[in-house]
Parts: C-alpha cells; structure tokens; sequence
C-alpha cells in the first residue's frame, strides 16, 4: 500500500489547523467588537435633494414609481445605523392608507461606493395586525443575520424583482394570517405620526427578540445590545461555507412553496 508522503501530511494538517482557527477565532472578534444602539439613530434625508450612486438611484426610482401606481405615498429618506464599519444603510418608507401598508425601499452599500463591491438593494411590504402579528415580504439576496421571530411571518423572495408582484403575494400572505380589516397603522397608533420613532422602535424590538432567544445582551448601561458567545458563534457561522449554502438552499425552497401557493 503505497504511504501518504509526510510533506502532504503535514499540509493537510496545516490547512485542518488553520480551517479550525478561523472557523473558531472570527466568532470571537465578533464577540468582542460587535455592538448595535439599544436606541438606534435614526437620521432623516431630502430625497429629492439627495445624490446616490446609478444603482441605488435606479432601486429609488424604480421602486418610487411602482409604487406610487400601487396607492403608497413616500413619507421620507432615513439613514439607518450598522453594526459594520464602512457600510451605509439608506432607505425610503411609503405608506398605502387605504390597505394599511408600509413600504420600505432600501439600499445597503460599501463606503467608499465602488461598482461591483457590495451593495444590497431591495424592497420590503409590511403590515402590523392588532395582536401584535407583523407580516414581512421583500426580495433581498441577503439573509437576516439574527434569528427568526414568534410573531413576525417573513418571506425573502428574490426572484420577485417587481414590487407589484411583490406586493400582490404580500397581500395575499397577510390575508391567509388574519383579516385586513384587523391591521393598524402602527406610527399613528402608537408613535403620533412620527416614522422614525415607528421604525426606531421596530428595530430595537428586534434586537430585545434576539436577546431572548440568547443571541444577545444588553449591556448594564443600557445603551448597547451585544452578541453572547452564543450568538456570535450563530451569526458568524450562518455567513460561512457550508451553513451559509444551507440556509440559502432552505431560503429557495421556502421561496418555491411560496410562489407556488400564491405566485
């Protein structure tokens, strides 16, 4: 039987070695350096003033457009925090009365913005019903880094690049889990109208959600919620190969169910 040489041994065991200190060590500078505002800033923009790269210019428009023909009028520009350095969160919310619709068109880019680099450009639908159930859809490529919540149904639909196909099977989503006429419009009910203290609010919650599934913490002064060593070890590990190919694999078939029921 012809014997492995020693060299090809010692590379194998080498690559083991160095494969076992990434996949261990990166969780934990997560660990250490990671932070999201317990009470996220949340700063406004003039859409109409404000410049943009193309591609981001051509998701608002776009988006502005279809939308507009759907009955939702755009309330405002927000930049949204981010727990990465260098990564600039933007988005535009819309409002439909009449069905009690939010709408959010949003852009997460690279700073400094160079084509090709990373960009993350989708829309989102979502309603908010009286027991506090909430109804997302949107046709982001990127998947939520945090767990899945009790109350919220969300579906990521990337294949659906038209925000009126999207918004027909949000509908009918939504209706499947409750009656419209059981929805609210949350920023008015709760927050006086004001849609930055709405979408505050609504990112905070989502952090207190994680904290109790023990992903996170809050930290003693209140001001921070930090990953646990569990959680970094999970949102980590859910961004790398094979789990990263895992989630995306259970993601598409999730998305085919979908459109087969009510594409």
């Amino acid at each position: 039987m012809e014997q492995i040489p020693v060299e090809a041994v010692w590379i194998g065991g080498g690559l083991v070695v160095l494969a076992g200190l990434f996949y261990l060590g990166i969780p934990l500078l997560i660990f250490q350096n990671t932070q999201f505002e317990a009470d996220p800033k949340i700063v406004p923009f003039d859409v109409n003033t404000q410049k943009w790269p193309k591609p981001i210019e051509r998701l608002f428009n776009t988006a502005r457009e279809a939308l507009d023909e759907m009955g939702f009028e755009m309330m405002e520009g927000i930049k949204l925090p981010s727990a990465a350095p260098n990564v600039r969160t933007v988005a535009i919310l819309f409002l439909n009365r009449e069905s009690r619709d939010y709408a959010m068109a949003t852009a997460m880019h690279a700073v400094p913005f160079e084509p090709g680099g990373l960009q993350t450009l989708y829309v989102e639908f979502t309603c908010r019903f009286r027991n506090k159930v909430v109804v997302n859809t949107n046709n982001s490529h990127q998947l939520s880094g945090l767990p899945s919540r009790e109350h919220v149904v969300s579906n990521w639909l990337p294949s659906v690049t038209d925000p009126a196909d999207l918004y027909e099977i949000h509908l009918r989503i939504a209706d499947d889990v409750q009656s419209r006429s059981q929805k609210i419009l949350r920023h008015e009910a709760e927050f006086g109208g004001d849609m930055q203290a709405y979408v505050q609010a609504a990112i905070t919650e989502s952090f207190e959600d994680a904290a109790q599934a023990g992903w996170l913490y809050l930290t003693s002064d209140g001001r921070y919620f930090k990953p646990t060593l569990k959680g970094a070890y999970l949102m980590t590990w859910g961004e790398l190969w094979p789990m990263k190919m895992f989630r995306k694999g259970k993601r598409n078939k999730i998305e085919r169910e979908v459109l087969a029921r009510y594409g």
